[in-house]
């Protein structure tokens, strides 16, 4: 209604006549307590300013008070006075940076003390910091478990609950003992804690399976959760969401026979069909193989997986990696449902280090249909440390991908780095992707692939098994900004006559490249690359090049 009224009508509209109840609802808009830019605290003051009937309004709005306790803005003194403007409502307190245990026990606990079962949303990260150095050594401050009782309380208006610690003591107990929210929490849905924070025997309470979202960061405490505790505790979270489990010190949680390693016994599947988001950042190829292998997420769910590769002494390091391939392949499996298509388009990510692995798997964009997914490019990612030497395990994530036949794919959108270079790994599964005819890459990634393509395997000669034997068009990103790096083909030079530049000359090594194998490119698509008044050379006076560009 009002995007269709006069601009003369909005000057002389009279705010002072709306109801209050849509200025209420007005106010109400401007709190969003997730976001540190909007968490509303000095915009309702400042509202409560205006006028005198706004600040009657405001003044009888209880629950818009309960949304701002902001502890990071009030001193002791306004917790109080907004405590008092909050009747009954229920409760939203937070703050965005970080407080020491000080101030926790200053302005949170008499809050948790008094009106705990009123609190909605809690939001407070505590950092247990040293509070001094005597001869070098930390003072830490002295926490008393009962002083965080409250916690153990019915909460039965608690819907969003992130409380975490980050402790500098390692082999510490959580900070309160168990019975969080004395087991009665039935509005709880987001869940957001450290290991400080939570027993592992809560898992198990009353009010886990009403979970969507659940956040958990472990710190080195004494009492780990294995990852068959996890399995068993997600078991009764059918309706969760999001998952994400950090934790570099989980127990290795597995058994090894004298023939090869082997998987704990007993462990079933965990069926999790809502499930869209699995984030796990863990320690052990045996623990990510166990949470790959037996949590079943909704089709197509973002993953995001980190793991610590390095096997643990006397562990055979082969028999692991196979069992992190196969379970890592049948994840895909089920992610692709068991065919790769075209419309699929997902981007990939491999990130591969001597010492870890990421692996991230991100769906089609939402609320694309499948007509418009068609013309999306698949992308992937490959990267990897090359100092102080290349990356000896590209073949875990690698092979995954053996059980598929990537030649369904035809549009890709690949970006690399030099640790692919001098991998004959790489090398092999980028040649399994025989039927792309559209690249969308980066002068750099375009480098790295007349490196890779130089890597012949045995017995062959230089012109077999070509890198994308179909390809037709190229779309270039960006070009190498910074130093430029030099041609993969430093004998090279250029031949068609025009200035060559450091910047181009990438993309011009892949052309000629492409051109000396046979197989050359018919179209450059340059629309994509912000031209920022640089000059184009002219690559069209080839073999019928069509070069498409933007003119600036």
């Amino acid at each position: 209604m009002l995007s269709s009224t006069s601009t003369g009508t909005h000057a002389r509209a009279r705010i002072h006549i709306l109801p209050s109840e849509l200025l209420e609802l007005i106010f109400n808009n401007n709190i969003d307590p997730t976001t540190k830019e909007n968490s509303g605290l000095n915009a309702t003051l400042v509202a409560s300013w205006v006028c005198r009937s706004w600040r009657a309004l405001l003044l009888d709005s209880p629950s818009l008070w309960a949304s701002v306790i902001d502890l990071g803005c009030l001193t002791s003194t306004g917790i109080s006075e907004i405590m008092a403007r909050t009747g009954d409502a229920p409760l939203s307190v937070y703050r965005y940076e970080s407080m020491d245990y000080a101030q926790a026990c200053e302005r949170l606990l008499p809050i948790l003390v008094r009106h705990f079962h009123r609190i909605r949303y809690l939001r407070i990260f505590i950092n247990l910091r040293p509070l001094i150095f005597e001869m070098g050594r930390p003072v830490y401050p002295t926490i008393k478990s009962g002083d965080w009782q409250p916690l153990c309380r019915p909460a039965p208006s608690l819907e969003h609950f992130d409380f975490r610690f980050h402790s500098w003591r390692r082999g510490q107990k959580p900070i309160f003992g168990p019975g969080l929210f004395g087991g009665q929490a039935a509005r709880l849905r987001v869940l957001r804690v450290s290991s400080r924070a939570l027993y592992p025997q809560d898992l198990n309470a009353p009010w886990v399976p009403q979970l969507r979202h659940l956040e958990f960061e472990e710190e080195q405490v004494l009492d780990s959760i294995t990852p068959a505790e996890w399995l068993s505790a997600l078991k009764n979270m059918p309706q969760l969401e999001f998952f994400f489990l950090k934790s570099g010190f989980i127990k290795f949680d597995h058994f090894t026979t004298d023939e090869e390693p082997t998987l704990p016994s007993g462990l079933t599947a965990v069926h999790l069909p809502f499930l869209t988001d699995l984030l796990l950042n863990i320690r052990g190829l045996t623990n990510a193989t166990i949470f790959l292998k037996y949590i079943l997420p909704a089709p197509n769910c973002r993953m995001h997986l980190n793991v610590d590769a390095t096997a643990p002494p006397g562990e055979d390091a082969s028999g692991l990696q196979t069992l992190f391939t196969d379970a890592l392949s049948s994840h895909l499996q089920r992610w692709f449902g068991e065919t790769i298509t075209p419309s699929a388009s997902p981007s990939i990510n491999l990130h591969v280090e001597a010492g870890s692995i990421t692996v991230e798997l991100q769906p089609r964009p939402p609320n694309v249909n499948d007509n418009a997914s068609a013309n999306l490019p698949w992308h992937f990612t490959l990267s990897g440390s090359r100092y102080p030497r290349p990356p000896s395990n590209w073949s875990l994530p690698l092979k995954a991908f053996s059980p598929f036949d990537l030649g369904a794919i035809t549009e890709l959108e690949l970006g690399t780095d030099s640790a692919v270079r001098c991998d004959t790994t790489v090398m092999s599964f980028l040649r399994s992707l025989c039927n792309v005819h559209t690249l969308r890459a980066g002068a750099r990634t375009l480098d790295d692939l007349v490196s890779v393509g130089s890597l012949n395997p045995p017995g062959s000669s230089e012109f077999e098994g070509i890198l994308f034997p179909e390809l037709e068009c190229v779309k270039v990103k960006y070009l190498i900004q910074g130093p430029a790096m030099p041609s993969s083909r430093p004998e090279h030079e250029p031949s068609r006559g025009e200035p060559e530049t450091e910047l181009w000359r990438p993309v011009r090594s892949f052309l000629d490249w492409r051109e000396r194998m046979g197989s050359a490119v018919r179209v450059l698509d340059l629309r994509d690359w912000p031209s920022n008044g640089e000059q184009v050379p002219e690559f069209d006076d080839s073999n019928g090049m069509e070069v498409l560009y933007i003119r600036s």
